[in-house]
């Protein structure tokens, strides 16, 4: 049995399971070594037909990863992204919030709780 198809994965529902999904997904991208592509960090080859086929293989293999684990809602997102890094950007603009400490809760830096 093949161990690339065995994997159980959330399917992204949207905002709700984003952390969880994206957690997910990019320990599977970075297990068949795809994660580089999606990141940006292996970037499509200018020059060598092989290379370049190569590449565009392999961000086709991200993108049907990505894809097949997401609920219809999410996935409207991306219709018009033609790589697997631009929906991952996509995905990260739309869902990533950071994390801001509501002004009630600080405390002025240099402040002693006793």
């Amino acid at each position: 049995m093949n161990s690339e198809n065995n994997s159980v994965v959330l399917k992204l529902t949207g905002a709700d399971n984003w952390q969880v999904w994206k957690f997910q997904t990019t320990i599977i991208l970075k297990g068949r070594g795809l994660f580089g592509i999606v990141e940006g960090t292996e970037v499509k080859p200018t020059t060598g037909d092989t290379e370049i086929a190569k590449w565009v293989k392999e961000d086709g293999k991200a993108q049907e990863l990505i894809v097949t684990r997401m609920d219809q809602g999410p996935l409207t997102h991306i219709l018009s992204c033609e790589t697997s890094k631009e929906m991952w950007i996509k995905l990260k603009t739309i869902y990533d919030k950071e994390s801001v400490i509501p002004k009630k809760h600080a405390r002025p830096i240099g402040s002693i709780v006793v």
